[in-house]
This record gives structure tokens, C-alpha cells and sequence, in this order.
């Protein structure tokens, strides 16, 4: 939110906080938004909300104008949005939200597509060169960029 804003007097906030001011949030559809609902609606608490956008850096706009507050994903939060905003952990206030790395199975999986996944599972790599993510996937095998060939 904004550093003028009132809630930054408190050191942490809860959902009859957020809901007593003016939200700027994703469209419809996001689960960010959907589990924000939910959680004010199991509380039976109104809300109002005045802007509704796609992209997070639009939402973070007009948080600093000063229009409303917003909840964002951490992964949008940039080092220059600490020095602007002041952040809040709101974790507690809503649903776990679980992701999965799909892939076809009975496919190779690049060593691109094993640099992404380490990335976002690194839990799944012993080491740069002995990735347990073969034990989960057996009938994948891998693929040899270099000269194309498949190794099972």
C-alpha cells in the first residue's frame, strides 16, 4: 500500500482491515482475487472494489496513487516496490495455493525444461547432475541437445 496510507500504522493486518478499504485488483477469474472473496465473504464482510486490471504493475499504479490497496503475489514485488510501498505477509489470510509442473508424458524433457523446473522445484535436484526428478518421471527419459539422441 501506499506509505501515507492508515493501515501502515499497524504492524499487521487482517481481512476487516482490508475490507475497509477501497481494493484494486485483478479481474475476475484470478485466484488471488477469488481466494480475497472468499475469505471476506466467509467473514460477511462488504467490500468495494474500484479497479480491476490484468497486470500487476497496473494494479501497483494506482496503489501509489493513493486510490485504493491491493494484494499481490510476492513474485511481483520488486526491490524499488519495497522502497515505495509498504508490504504486508497476508499469507495467513487465505486458501495454500498449490502449483504443478505439467509435462506430456512418455516425452524427453530438454535440459531447458530442466533448468525451468529447477527453478521453481529445486527440492526435486540433488545435485546439477543427478536430478531425482528422473526417479518421478521413468518413461520420460532425456534428450542429448547436442546430438538429438533420446537416453532412457
Amino acid at each position: 500500500m501506499n506509505k501515507e496510507h492508515p493501515l501502515c500504522r499497524k504492524k499487521a493486518v487482517t481481512i476487516h482491515d482490508i475490507a475497509e478499504y477501497p481494493l484494486i485488483l485483478y479481474k475476475e477469474g484470478s485466484m488471488l482475487r477469488k481466494d480475497l472473496e472468499e475469505s471476506l465473504n466467509r467473514n460477511n464482510l462488504p467490500y468495494e472494489i474500484v479497479i480491476e486490471m490484468d497486470e500487476a504493475d497496473n494494479l501497483k499504479k494506482f496503489v501509489e496513487m493513493g486510490i485504493g490497496i491491493s494484494i499481490l503475489s510476492s513474485l511481483t514485488i520488486t526491490n524499488e516496490d519495497k522502497k515505495k510501498f509498504v508490504i504486508f505477509n497476508v499469507n495467513n489470510l487465505f486458501n495454500t495455493i498449490e502449483y504443478g509442473i505439467y509435462c506430456r508424458k512418455n516425452k524427453f524433457i530438454t535440459s531447458s525444461m530442466r533448468k525451468f523446473i529447477k527453478v521453481f522445484a529445486p527440492d526435486l535436484f540433488n545435485d546439477e547432475q543427478s536430478p531425482n526428478l528422473d526417479s518421478l518421471l521413468p518413461a520420460m527419459g532425456t534428450r542429448n541437445e547436442d546430438t538429438g539422441s533420446m537416453n532412457e
